[in-house]
């Protein structure tokens, strides 16, 4: 089953991709100008690391705001009574 995609989450995405775009486009310009490759290759791990953290804050937000829009179960109890 397929979960619908929230703005939030649409944004979330949109901001990795990006994020990763210049993390790239930074690693290939440094390692043009100066010519040092090797220890350049950590902006790419950095930028994958700062996306996850994004990921998983988006995550999170995204699911507290599906558990505050569920009603109460001791709520929907006393509604029967």
């Amino acid at each position: 089953m397929e979960e619908k995609r929230t703005k939030a989450k649409i944004i979330c995405d949109a901001i990795c991709g990006l994020l990763m775009l210049v993390a790239v486009a930074v690693y290939v310009v440094v390692g043009i100008c100066s010519n040092v490759w090797h220890p350049t290759w950590v902006i790419i791990v950095g930028a994958a690391i700062v996306c996850g953290v994004i990921g998983i804050v988006c995550d999170t937000v995204s699911n507290i705001k599906k558990v505050e829009e569920q009603p109460n179960v001791q709520e929907q109890k006393d509604d029967n009574k």
